[in-house]
């Protein structure tokens, strides 16, 4: 059963911190609604909503350390202080999703505390490095096929039972779900956050 109250705690707790550490990223994360949601695997930005706002599943939250769910409240409030979730959302969405988290997490990889080791790096896409969001996007459209293979060269270097896994959660998506309907995590649910093709 999903626990929503030690979810918000949770995250309350990393917020309560950015009020001494960083009051940007304490205004960004307050002033955007953020609500439970069982289609959601990790966190992540709606923004098909007006204004936008987070979505998080509360197992993702509860399962991860502390520290990783710093790291990714920070991404997504630095994708919302950079606009990269409104103004600047551009098509195809997963191109643009892409071109977002390498900005970000080019961005945040080298303040201490944040943990970014699992993330797609830049130097999978050969698209060079010191960039900006559109002109991310911009290359990574260009060679949108060739992005499309890294992405399966990613699938590909799972191995045979992450695969299996994998798969398995997908075809078995309700099965994998608590008694309140939530996704469960994986075992490794930061995983699930870096994956380029990941919710």
């Amino acid at each position: 059963m999903a626990n929503l109250r030690k979810a918000e705690s949770l995250m309350d707790k990393v917020v309560l911190g950015w009020y001494i550490t960083d009051r940007i990223l304490l205004h960004v994360w307050c002033l955007v609604e953020k609500i439970p949601s069982k289609d959601q695997e990790t966190i992540g930005i709606c923004s098909t909503n007006s204004p936008p706002l987070i979505k998080y599943n509360p197992n993702f939250v509860n399962t991860i350390s502390l520290e990783q769910l710093e790291t990714v409240m920070v991404s997504e409030a630095t994708k919302l202080l950079l606009k990269h979730p409104t103004t600047r959302l551009q098509k195809p969405k997963n191109i643009s999703s892409l071109a977002s988290n390498i900005t970000t997490f080019e961005l945040l990889n080298n303040i201490p505390g944040l943990d970014f080791n699992e993330s797609a790096t830049i130097d999978m896409f050969d698209i060079g490095s010191n960039s900006y969001f559109e002109d991310y996007f911009r290359k990574l459209l260009d060679k949108s096929e060739e992005t499309n293979k890294k992405i399966q060269e990613v699938w590909n270097s799972m191995s045979d039972d992450e695969k299996k896994e994998s798969i398995q959660q997908m075809s078995n998506d309700d099965m994998n779900r608590d008694e309140d309907g939530y996704k469960k995590p994986n075992d490794n649910p930061m995983k699930d956050y870096f994956d380029p093709n990941g919710t």
